[in-house]
């Protein structure tokens, strides 16, 4: 029943100008995110088709893949997601809640599932229903997600910028961007490094996008002044009561989130790395550096794809930003320009496959996880 009330005030509280959202634009709305998610589906598809027929050409079906990597990998996904739930449980506990750790943990990974579903908002709902079984006011719950997925995407952004800055090269002058450009247009993707600059600037841009409504002085006027927040806390039962003054967020507590989900981010990035043993003819010991570049490659496609809301869990433009960013580095530095599409393009679909692989097993163990009603 919380999960609908939590729904059923996100769409009455619709608002354009600080006014409520006229019936035709309510229909419209759907209608149009549907016709840009197809759109986006439409361009991707055309974008992996075209490297598919030449992967293929090279061998793609015929590469070996050694499997135990392949767990490596989702065991490490799923380890780097713990450290998002980590934070919203420590985040929870700074609001006045005490939830439950193993029912936290369970309301947490299977509210995952719900990102599968067009639009954003169904992860942070599910988990907000559940969370009630851990002893968290729903309203409270359904705030504080919100804010733990922002800042985890706010620290995958911060993470690329500074591991860019400190390790990929400057391969344009001074104040050219035609890197942007040609990074865009796919203008000889496997020979050119990717340029520091431009790669910074991306991942500041979404910074600003993601990090902005994190702030404390901007998120605590925020929890106060919007109205679908004030109804999400004030329509609840009376035991679900709080006051929105109770959720404002400290310092402290976003300097402890950015360094908890960094952790996660790089243990992403070792994920990645593990997909890329599994392909490789010979596997090689990972780098420091290297382990760096790969977590600001895989950090700065994933929050591309988080922020196209359109998409069900980033589908697409995770891929392709996370092929744009990586087929220069494995031609640089991994495979050579002669297997670098090949073993790209394996790697992109590998690991969304290992990751949803990874999501379902793990979701699958916490449904039985205990709650406090249970024991």
């Amino acid at each position: 029943m919380a999960t609908i009330a939590l729904q059923a005030d996100a769409d009455s509280d619709l608002v354009y100008n600080g006014n409520p959202m006229k019936p035709w634009m309510r229909t419209l709305l759907p209608v149009l995110k549907i016709v840009f998610s197809l759109a986006i589906l439409a361009a991707v598809g055309r974008f992996f088709y075209r490297d598919l027929v030449r992967a293929g050409t090279e061998g793609l079906w015929q590469h070996s893949v050694q499997p135990g990597w392949l767990v490596l990998s989702g065991v490490l996904y799923i380890l780097g997601l713990g450290c998002s739930a980590w934070f919203w449980i420590r985040l929870l506990r700074s609001v006045g809640q005490q939830p439950a750790a193993l029912p936290a943990i369970r309301a947490y990974y299977l509210g995952h599932l719900g990102k599968y579903l067009p639009g954003k908002a169904w992860a942070l709902v599910v988990r907000a229903g559940l969370a009630q079984g851990a002893g968290v006011k729903v309203g409270v719950a359904g705030v504080t997600s919100l804010y733990e997925v922002l800042t985890t995407m706010a620290s995958g952004a911060l993470l690329a910028a500074v591991l860019f800055a400190m390790g990929a090269s400057d391969t344009s002058a001074p104040g050219d961007w035609s890197a942007l450009r040609r990074l865009f247009t796919e203008r000889d993707p496997e020979t050119s490094a990717l340029d520091r600059k431009v790669l910074v600037a991306l991942a500041l841009g979404m910074l600003v996008l993601v990090g902005l409504p994190i702030l404390p002085p901007v998120f605590n006027r925020l929890v106060n002044r919007l109205r679908s927040m004030k109804n999400l806390l004030a329509r609840q039962p009376a035991s679900e009561m709080v006051d929105p003054r109770q959720l404002h967020i400290r310092m402290n507590v976003l300097l402890e989130g950015l360094a908890m989900t960094a952790f996660g981010w790089m243990l992403l990035g070792a994920s990645l790395w593990a997909v890329l043993q599994a392909v490789l003819d010979e596997p090689r010991v990972m780098m420091i550096a290297e382990w760096g570049q790969l977590s600001a490659i895989l950090s700065l496609a994933y929050v591309a794809g988080f922020i196209v809301v359109f998409m069900p869990s980033g589908i697409g433009v995770r891929e392709f930003f996370l092929r744009m960013f990586l087929l220069p580095e494995l031609s640089r530095q991994w495979t050579g320009e002669k297997n670098s599409v090949v073993i790209a393009i394996w790697v992109v679909l590998l690991l969304r496959l290992v990751w949803t692989a990874a999501e379902l097993v793990t979701t699958a163990i916490v449904y039985w996880f205990p709650s406090p009603k249970q024991e």
